[in-house]
């Protein structure tokens, strides 16, 4: 009977666990936008202000950042300053792309962040501001989304968690 007793508390508490995880996810999300969002314009000072090149400027703000984010901003700087004849573009979306694969980010930031790359490797300074701005801008409406439906999914998430568990919980006894 006790083993039965432990078992049911143990599929009721990994199920909590598998909608904790989903809250977790959830909030990495948003911390990770919030990032991109802030190396961004941290990107855009260094092209326009101090007038470095976009290599150096990559290079720059991602050793200002921490994380995974940081390290693809100085790995995509490192692969321009070894000139290897490929495109801006084309480092930006082998880089990115394997970045956003195994990030947090759904399809349409996915998306986002490879036009983003796409848009500022072949223009002037001017354009480039124009292509960062509009890249802020995705970012402010999709952090600015997720600000408003992560409490109510945090809960519907965890909630979900609790009654998969209770059911599964049900089904066996």
């Amino acid at each position: 009977m006790w083993l039965k007793t432990l078992g049911l508390i143990l599929v009721i508490a990994s199920c909590s666990g598998i909608g904790a995880e989903a809250v977790h996810r959830l909030r990495e999300r948003l911390r990770l936008l919030e990032t991109l969002r802030r190396m961004a314009s941290h990107m855009k000072g260094e092209i326009l202000y101090a007038n470095v090149p976009l290599a150096e400027a990559l290079y720059r703000t991602g050793k200002r950042n921490k994380g995974a984010a940081g390290e693809l901003f100085i790995a995509i700087a490192t692969e321009l300053e070894q000139e290897t004849g490929e495109s801006f573009e084309a480092v930006w979306r082998a880089k990115a792309g394997k970045f956003a694969a195994g990030s947090v980010l759904n399809k349409k930031e996915q998306e986002q962040l490879l036009r983003f790359g796409e848009s500022l490797g072949y223009l002037d300074r001017d354009m480039q501001e124009k292509a960062i701005l509009f890249y802020l801008e995705d970012l402010e409406h999709s952090i600015e989304t997720l600000r408003k439906e992560e409490p109510e999914k945090s809960r519907l998430f965890f909630g979900m968690g609790i009654l998969s568990g209770l059911f599964l919980a049900v089904v066996l006894i």
